[in-house]
């Protein structure tokens, strides 16, 4: 068997297994642990570190691009990785 019909053996195999996993369902009553949610922050680390950016823009619903102001930067070079 040629090394090209294997790999599409394989391929068509892997295809059909993610097909076939797609189609799976979850079941409809799961007991699941209750969640919350913090309504007062401003005694938290983060609510702390923000406080000025919150200050700065009342009435602005806060979100991590309008209270964040660290920049991420890409290295200029792969000697360190």
């Amino acid at each position: 068997m040629p090394a090209g019909s294997c790999l599409r053996t394989f391929l068509l195999a892997a295809a059909g297994t993610i097909v076939l996993a797609g189609c799976a369902t979850l079941p409809e009553n799961v007991n699941r642990p209750e969640s919350f949610a913090y309504s007062d922050t401003g005694d938290t680390f983060l609510g702390k570190k923000f406080a000025d950016e919150v200050a700065a823009h009342p009435g602005e619903s806060p979100n991590a691009a309008s209270t964040c102001s660290i920049t991420c930067t890409m290295p200029t070079s792969s000697a360190g990785c």
